[in-house]
């Protein structure tokens, strides 16, 4: 497993956006992802902490105002379910994005492999 960032990146501050979108309670919702303890207990105690902290404040801000909250995970991990990318049957943005989607899932959950290969 890599080095957690989540706490470098958080005091680098967020990157700059193209969207200029604000909350809006009446259109949002709050997507949860990947927070079970599985995937949480690799993270040192401190971040581990941080991260359920804040989750939590943003999920008791959302049920004040009616926000609905949706949850997600890493369901192929979790189901020992082998996963695989193909990068030509896959599209980005933009290169940078596209290779850095790629890049991810080939260190973290997915084997990239070609069209030739997923069909031998």
């Amino acid at each position: 497993m890599s080095t957690p960032v989540t706490g470098m990146a958080a005091a680098a501050g967020p990157p700059a956006n193209t969207a200029r979108w604000s909350v809006d309670p009446d259109r949002a919702v709050l997507l949860i992802h990947d927070m079970q303890r599985y995937v949480l207990a690799p993270l040192p105690h401190s971040l581990r902490g941080e991260l359920v902290h804040n989750t939590a404040l943003l999920r008791a801000q959302c049920r004040v105002h009616g926000i609905p909250t949706a949850y997600t995970a890493a369901d192929a991990f979790s189901h020992d379910f082998q996963t695989f990318l193909v990068p030509n049957a896959v599209a980005g943005f933009s290169l940078d994005g596209h290779r850095m989607a790629l890049s991810y899932a080939a260190r973290c959950c997915a084997m990239v492999i070609t069209t030739k290969e997923a069909l031998a």
